[in-house]
């Protein structure tokens, strides 16, 4: 069932005049499988994205946010922070908020499989290449706020 809508999905996008180069998805073979097979041989599936390791993006990518409200600049600066300090390059880190800096006899990363850091190479430029994205927007993302007085 899974495979059979991201197919119908990514066919929708291509029809649409969307370009589909990647997909993020968890394990699954058949996916990527029917994918290549149905809609085109050389979109790229990133098996290595476990439902723990997106979630790791995604809640960095919130306290980033959260974090620089209203600060355009500083906000891009740690959107494109992310990727790096996942592969374990920390040079553009801040120490406020990446324990590597405070702590690099111990750190672990909390979200990541191990606490260790992530490897692949095409992973990491297709990450860097994403989270680009929303750092481009960064002006538009610095008002975005939460509703839920615990976050």
């Amino acid at each position: 069932m899974e495979s059979a809508i991201a197919v119908d999905l990514v066919s929708n996008l291509m029809e649409m005049g969307y370009r589909v180069k990647s997909i993020t998805m968890d394990e699954d073979l058949t996916t990527i499988s029917r994918l290549h097979k149905s809609v085109d041989p050389n979109i790229k599936g990133h098996k290595e994205l476990s439902t723990s390791t997106i979630n790791y993006f995604v809640r960095c990518a919130s306290y980033a946010i959260s974090q620089n409200q209203g600060h355009s600049e500083e906000l891009n600066q740690s959107l494109l922070a992310i990727v790096p300090h996942a592969y374990g390059d920390h040079d553009s880190c801040k120490s406020e908020w990446c324990g590597f800096l405070r702590n690099p006899e111990t750190y672990k990363h909390n979200g990541l499989p191990g606490g260790f850091d992530m490897s692949g190479e095409q992973l990491r430029d297709d990450l860097l290449e994403l989270f680009k994205r929303f750092a481009d927007r960064s002006d538009r993302l610095i008002h975005i706020g939460t509703s839920q007085a615990n976050e």
